[in-house]
């Protein structure tokens, strides 16, 4: 009995050193402008239901909030979009303007 609990008494720090926290997980991690760029041009391709290659960006800016906003628009000139995203590429809303 003793030879068990020492066995998993050993196991035990181990098994508690290998818990993610929040700021560990893969969706936490920064992307940066260009993987900002092109999570709004996925979303707003996929509202399109067109390839990813038919969306232009024109132009970006920043909100108030701090999050990066893009002005997106399809290659035939007819769909527009703003896309406000984070700065680990969530997707915060997607407004069509056309």
């Amino acid at each position: 009995m003793l030879k068990k609990f020492m066995a998993c008494a050993l196991t035990m720090p181990v098994l508690a050193g290998c818990v993610e926290t929040a700021g560990q997980l893969p969706d936490m991690t920064p992307v940066g402008i260009d993987g900002q760029e092109q999570v709004c041009a996925a979303a707003f391709a996929d509202q399109l239901g067109v390839p990813m290659s038919s969306i232009r960006v024109n132009s970006r800016d920043v909100s108030p909030s701090g999050n990066s906003i893009f002005f997106m628009q399809s290659a035939d000139l007819v769909s527009r979009a703003n896309c406000e995203v984070n700065s680990v590429g969530n997707v915060i809303s997607l407004v069509s303007t056309s």
